[in-house]
Formats: C-alpha cells, sequence, structure tokens
C-alpha cells in the first residue's frame, strides 16, 4: 500500500511540475529532464508512469481542466436569459478563469500556448474540453445578430470577443505598459472590463448584422 502511495504522489508531482513547464515552454520547448527534475523524479518516470512525453502532455491537459473547473465552474449562464446577459456571463467567467485563479490558470496558459503552437495530438482533446463554451458563445452571437449572420461571420464575431479576453491572457494578466505601468487588472477592473466588452461586443455584433438588412 505504501508502494502505491508514492507512486501515486510521484504521478501528481509529475503532472504538476509538467502543467508548469508545458504551461510556461511549451510543448515543443519543454524536456521530460526538467519535469522530471521539477517533480523530484527519476529519469525515467515520465515514461514509466505516461508512456510518453506526447501522452504525459494529454493528461495534463485534462488535469488542467479538471482543476479549473473544480475552481472556476463556467456557471450561472441561464439559458433561458436574453442573449445579452448571457454573452456577458461568458464573458465574465471567461475573463475570471484567465485572471482571478492567482495571475493565470494552467488551463488558460496552456491553451495560449497551443494557439501559438498547435500540437496536433491534442486537437481532439481541446475540442471535446472547449467546444460546449464555444457553442455557447455562437448561440448568444447568433441571437443578438437575429440570425441574419452566415457561418463566416458568426465565426469571425465570436473570433473577435474571444481575442479581446485572451489578448488580456497573452500580457499575462498585465495591463500594456502604457496603462497604469503595466500593473495587474484588479477585481474591480476585471468587472469594468467585463462590462466594456460585453457592450463593445454586443455593439459590434449588432453593426454587422444591420449591414445585413441594409444588402
Amino acid at each position: 500500500m505504501a508502494r502505491r502511495s508514492d507512486g501515486n504522489q510521484t504521478k501528481q508531482r509529475l503532472l504538476e511540475a509538467a502543467s508548469e513547464v508545458f504551461a510556461e515552454r511549451g510543448y515543443q520547448e519543454a524536456r521530460v529532464s526538467d519535469i522530471c527534475k521539477a517533480a523530484q523524479a527519476a529519469s525515467g518516470a515520465v515514461n514509466y508512469y505516461f508512456g510518453s512525453k506526447e501522452k504525459l502532455y494529454l493528461e495534463v491537459w485534462e488535469w488542467a481542466w479538471r482543476e479549473i473547473d473544480r475552481k472556476k465552474p463556467m456557471g450561472g449562464v441561464d439559458p433561458s436569459a436574453p442573449p445579452e446577459d448571457r454573452l456577458r456571463s461568458l464573458i465574465r467567467n471567461l475573463l475570471h478563469r484567465i485572471l482571478v485563479l492567482g495571475t493565470q490558470s494552467q488551463a488558460g496558459r496552456l491553451l495560449l500556448q497551443e494557439m501559438r503552437d498547435p500540437v496536433e495530438a491534442v486537437r481532439p482533446l481541446r475540442k471535446r474540453l472547449i467546444r460546449p463554451t464555444i457553442e455557447e458563445f455562437r448561440r448568444s452571437i447568433e441571437e443578438i445578430a437575429g440570425q441574419k449572420l452566415d457561418q463566416r461571420e458568426a465565426e469571425h464575431c465570436h473570433m473577435s470577443v474571444m481575442h479581446q479576453c485572451l489578448a488580456i491572457g497573452f500580457r499575462g494578466g498585465h495591463k500594456p505598459p502604457m496603462l497604469s505601468g503595466g500593473r495587474r487588472f484588479t477585481h474591480d477592473e476585471i468587472e469594468y472590463l467585463v462590462d466594456h466588452i460585453t457592450a463593445f461586443s454586443i455593439g459590434g455584433i449588432k453593426a454587422i448584422a444591420a449591414t445585413k438588412e441594409g444588402a
């Protein structure tokens, strides 16, 4: 029993160490030797417990998303609420997942690394973990637009809304240097950002939909 417990502890240390190394360097630049060293594990521990660096990476993704869902679930979105309110809830949830959990969540950092340098093996997993939220965003956007957008326009609107949030993640939760010297956003400022991004996004979506009416 003690042996099994020690093995579980080693595996957990490897997951936690790997999540930090992958989030910091990305998959390609992460070295198994550095992960083992950070986890205080033997050099062959990754292969022993996970089979390969790639399989470890996939398990890290699963683990990181379970952690973020446990700590900051994407809840509070009432499916019967007006689409503008649903969009605001989704934006608020996303920003808080990016910014409020310490500095950034491991899940958010891993996603940003994937956007920089995608790993083919993680594509199905990424789709399964993120697709439900994407679909909620899309539904809200299409309803705000009065179903007047074609698929490409709806995708571009979704991309524009998401990237307003993700751009903050790319900066590690810091403001641009020209805004208050690049310090971190406070809780109140995050709530202001929620209102700003929501209003900006709704205005843009409705403006694009209006061009369809005049076409």
